[in-house]
């Protein structure tokens, strides 16, 4: 029996404790409620936000099982419900989903760490599969055609071969085909953003950063500051990135000077800040890093140890940044941590298992 803490705020129903952190969240957005898991954790069980009851006690049962959802509709209010450790293959499937939609948005790719990229397409092909098999109690009544709508099925024909995923890719292909027509998708109309996919696009060859970028002069100080993800857009640089920086002094100036490895999506430029000194890091594609240097106030050189770090953003995610949380390392690290072990697992996701070639280490 699980034990789960429930309150009515103001209309909404909540059930359980939501992850504390965003890139540690896993969702699905069903009809009346939003599902939260933490993808770091094992719990097979959601918490819900759940802010419509009479959309929600449809299906609500499937996941908390039947003395479970009674007990979220009971109006006797309850600060704990008991859940049965019940398994479904909707709330399976509904968990499977949850991590999909994660790794589309949080998965770690690093050559530093040596966790390699998703394929779009095998995510897009299960994706649209988990989305058929729970669609009667997701929100958008919509989201097979729309997850159907991101499939190249040529695309998908190129992993026919590949020995690690290659005959659950055929089977898929097959169930796939069946929905374009069930669901009157047209194929050919399907996004020419997943059609350029090569095949295996997991094992790309990936820049390496350069390291420390030196403008000249004396190098009075230097250092390294972790690059927190929420400051970045998704992809812009290696997720195990950390921004190593100097100040040196030059011809009477105080110079910082930036390196920030990039990721597989390099945007063109970001920026760094150190107390009232900035640098502009635009993007250097011979290095694959983003690098640049500036002059800077001479107070920084006095600044306390702690003091001294360096906190990078992109101008396209946000102008003002918050400052370094110092366990944001750690969450990232574990993080990079759990993409590592699902990488080839039985039960991992089909870009998961694919994921892990043998030309990487």
């Amino acid at each position: 029996m699980i034990n789960l803490p429930i309150e009515n705020d103001g209309g909404t129903i909540r059930v359980g404790t939501p992850p504390e952190h965003l890139e540690h969240t896993a969702v699905v957005e069903a009809r009346g409620a939003l599902l939260l898991w933490d993808e770091l954790s094992v719990k097979p069980h959601p918490s819900a936000w759940i802010f419509d009851t009479e959309r929600a006690a449809d299906w609500l049962w499937e996941v908390y099982g039947g003395r479970g959802a009674a007990a979220v509709f009971s109006p006797v209010p309850a600060s704990r419900i008991q859940v049965d450790h019940h398994s479904s293959a909707v709330l399976t499937r509904l968990r499977r989903l949850a991590s999909i939609t994660w790794a589309d948005v949080w998965w770690p790719t690093s050559e530093q760490a040596n966790i390699p990229p998703l394929s779009n397409i095998l995510l897009a092909t299960e994706r649209a599969l988990e989305t058929f098999a729970v669609e009667h109690l997701l929100d958008d009544e919509s989201a097979v055609e729309h997850a159907l709508a991101a499939i190249d099925l040529h695309s998908l024909e190129n992993w026919y071969d590949d020995p690690l995923v290659g005959e659950r890719v055929r089977q898929s292909h097959d169930r796939i085909e069946k929905l374009f027509i069930d669901y009157g998708v047209n194929p050919t109309s399907t996004s020419a953003s997943t059609s350029a996919e090569p095949p295996h696009a997991v094992s790309p060859e990936w820049a390496l950063a350069a390291g420390d970028h030196r403008v000249g002069g004396t190098v009075v100080l230097h250092g390294k500051s972790p690059v927190m993800w929420s400051h970045v857009a998704r992809g812009s640089v290696d997720a195990a990135a950390v921004a190593r920086w100097t100040l040196s002094r030059h011809v009477g100036e105080t110079i910082l000077s930036v390196s920030v490895p990039s990721g597989e999506h390099p945007t063109a430029a970001l920026i760094a800040r150190m107390g009232d000194g900035e640098v502009s890091l635009p993007h250097k594609h011979d290095s694959g890093e983003y690098r640049g240097w500036a002059s800077v106030p001479s107070g920084l050189l006095l600044q306390p140890a702690s003091a001294r770090r360096v906190l990078v953003y992109g101008p396209d995610v946000t102008t003002t940044p918050d400052e370094l949380d110092p366990a944001s390392a750690d969450r990232q690290t574990a993080v990079i941590e759990h993409a590592r072990s699902r990488l080839g697992e039985p039960d991992a996701l089909l870009a998961q298992r694919a994921a892990r070639r043998s030309d990487i280490p």
